[in-house]
């Protein structure tokens, strides 16, 4: 069975490969990032961020699965992706702002952990 992680970075870069000609990757992302709910281990672990406001609660899924994704792929590959959802964002920011808000979402997520790493590694 295909994890949400998988589902999300299969979609963008079918996207990246196809561009504008199909939408339909654009509908299963939306689907997938609307529907997506994992509350328990949102208060679990981001309780700071929602205590200070880092993070709201409707967003705490998508960012979490940012940071799965993180997890899953190799630098080149979250470097591809990051293109992706760069050029992806840029072409829905004068569209309604679902889609292009959630995918900004999952980018935070994704980079969140990045920016970990790289302050372990400057320690």
């Amino acid at each position: 069975m295909l994890r949400y992680q998988s589902f999300i970075v299969l979609k963008l870069f079918a996207w990246g490969d196809r561009g504008e000609r199909v939408n339909k990757d654009l509908e299963d992302l939306e689907f997938v990032l609307s529907h997506y709910e994992d509350d328990e281990r949102a208060y679990d672990e981001l309780a700071e961020k929602l205590a200070n406001g880092g993070i709201e609660l409707l967003d705490a899924s998508i960012y979490l699965l940012g940071q799965d994704i993180y997890k899953i792929l190799q630098e080149k590959t979250r470097f591809a992706l990051n293109e992706i959802l760069n050029q992806l964002i840029a072409r829905l920011e004068h569209e309604p702002p679902s889609l292009g808000y959630q995918l900004r979402i999952l980018q935070r997520g994704i980079n969140s952990l990045s920016s970990q790493t790289n302050k372990k590694g400057e320690s």
